[in-house]
C-alpha cells in the first residue's frame, strides 16, 4: 500500500471483504460449472432447475469472469479494474433481470434483485469514488 492511500482501516477492510467475496464467487462459479459437466457432485445442487442450460452457462460464466477480473485486476493493480467491473456487473444485472422476470416466481424475487443491484452499486461507488481504491489501482 502506498502512502497516498487513506489511513483509515475501513477502506482496507472493505477491499479485503471484496476480495473474499470474489474468491467465494470463483468457488461458486466453479461449483456451478461442475454441476453442468458432471452427472453427480458431492454437494447439494446450487443451480436453479428452472433455468435453462444456456442461462446457467451465462450465469456461471459471468460469475467466473467477474471473480477473475476483480481478483486479477486487484493483484495486478490494473487501473481499468473499476471499468471492467462496471461492464461485468451490468451484464450480471441484465441476466438477473431476465432470470427474475421470466424464470422465477417466488414472492421475494424483486427484493433479491434490489439487494443484488444495491451490492453492485456500493462496490462500484467504492471502486470509482474512494481515494483508497483510486490509489490502490494507481488511478490517483
Amino acid at each position: 500500500m502506498t502512502g497516498r492511500m487513506e489511513n483509515s482501516r475501513l477502506p482496507r477492510l472493505f477491499m479485503g471483504l471484496l476480495i473474499a467475496v470474489h474468491l467465494g464467487l470463483a468457488l461458486w462459479g466453479l461449483m456451478g460449472f461442475a454441476e453442468m459437466i458432471f452427472p453427480a457432485v458431492p454437494w447439494p445442487a446450487i443451480s436453479n432447475p428452472k433455468f435453462t442450460g444456456s442461462i446457467l452457462f451465462l450465469q456461471w460464466g459471468l460469475v467466473l469472469v467477474a471473480a477473475a477480473l476483480f481478483l486479477g485486476g486487484s493483484w495486478a493493480r490494473w487501473p481499468q479494474t473499476p471499468r471492467a467491473m462496471l461492464g461485468i456487473y451490468l451484464l450480471m444485472a441484465a441476466l438477473c433481470a431476465v432470470q427474475n422476470l421470466f424464470y422465477l416466481d417466488h414472492a421475494a424475487r424483486f427484493f433479491a434483485v434490489s439487494l443484488e443491484y444495491a451490492a453492485y452499486t456500493v462496490i462500484l461507488l467504492f471502486l470509482f469514488r474512494s481515494a483508497y481504491a483510486r490509489a490502490f489501482y494507481c488511478r490517483a
